[in-house]
């Protein structure tokens, strides 16, 4: 049985996209500098025999917002989102170690029309009927086709990023 399984077997996740968060994190040669999602369309399911949570969540990059206009449009171009406007992460499996308690999340990550299988540390929390999912994990974009970012001749983008997502929802008998 899933890590999730006994926090939402028989309940309903209702996630609160006010509150979640995804967000990139990017080394420059000047500096760092984060991303979020300023939409997203997360989906949860759980067999309700076997407890085998699946999900999913789509993405629009142009979404992808660093509060810096003319940045974002340059990471627009660099990520191709006119012809590959979307990405999507798909949750195969959640798999807990029964000695430690961690949780790891394994499933797959399509950007750039490039799927990779991904791996990655999750939490789970609950707490007054409020579910806290996070995770964080590195992502090389040379795996998705997508060279290194790089502007003039000194500055340059690392191609090694971090990715963390806070999904918060409230949890709710059926």
């Amino acid at each position: 049985m899933s890590s999730l399984a006994p926090y939402v077997l028989g309940n309903t996740l209702t996630l609160d996209k006010t509150r979640s968060v995804i967000e990139v994190n990017v080394k420059t040669t000047v500096g760092t500098f984060t991303s979020k999602f300023a939409t997203f369309i997360p989906e949860l399911s759980i067999d309700p025999v076997h407890g085998k949570v699946t999900g999913a969540v789509h993405f629009t990059m142009t979404d992808l917002k660093s509060n810096n206009d003319d940045r974002d449009m340059e990471i627009y171009m660099w990520l191709r989102t006119d012809k590959f406007p979307k990405a999507d992460f798909v949750l195969d499996h959640v798999t807990s170690d029964l000695k430690t308690g961690a949780s790891q999340a394994q499933g797959r990550l399509t950007i750039n029309s490039v799927e990779r299988e991904v791996s990655f540390p999750l939490t789970v929390t609950i707490k007054n009927k409020i579910m806290t999912m996070e995770g964080t994990s590195a992502l090389d974009t040379r795996d998705y086709g997508l060279p290194i970012y790089r502007k003039f001749i000194i500055f340059s983008a690392e191609p090694l990023t971090s990715v963390h997502f806070k999904l918060i929802g409230s949890v709710s008998q059926q």
